[in-house]
């Protein structure tokens, strides 16, 4: 049981996510004078008593909708092309990341060393892992 109080868009909120697990709720506008009646009909509220039901409260993609905030905001990603998809979605997450170029400098590799004859140790003696493919 979920039971609460509070603005409408707390409201619609906890409608969103009862709507997600396939939950119920019913709500309703309280007023605390004429003024906001006044307002709530200018905003198109034909009936200050109705009781909203879920569908009212949270209708669509509900979930997208309810997070989606500017300080972590949700994108899209065009996906009828699935290499093109991933490609501009990483992209786009680079582009999130301040960058610095840090080019490493080049290093002088010495000369490799002569063979000494390395021998693999017993098969036995080693851990693998599992040859699933």
């Amino acid at each position: 049981i979920y039971m609460g109080s509070g603005g409408a868009p707390e409201g619609v909120l906890a409608a969103a996510a009862l709507r997600c697990i396939g939950g119920q709720m019913f709500g309703r506008l309280i007023f605390e004078n004429e003024d906001q009646v006044a307002r709530a009909r200018d905003m198109g509220i034909t009936d200050p008593q109705r009781i909203y039901g879920l569908e009212d409260m949270a209708r669509g993609d509900v979930m997208f909708a309810a997070t989606d905030k500017t300080k972590a905001p949700w994108n899209v990603v065009e996906a009828d092309d699935k290499k093109k998809a991933r490609l501009n979605c990483i992209a786009h997450l680079l582009k999130q990341i301040p960058y610095e170029n840090m080019t490493p400098v080049e290093i002088e590799v010495p000369p490799r060393q002569t063979d000494i004859g390395y021998k693999r140790p017993k098969m036995s003696s080693q851990k693998f892992v599992p040859k699933i493919y």
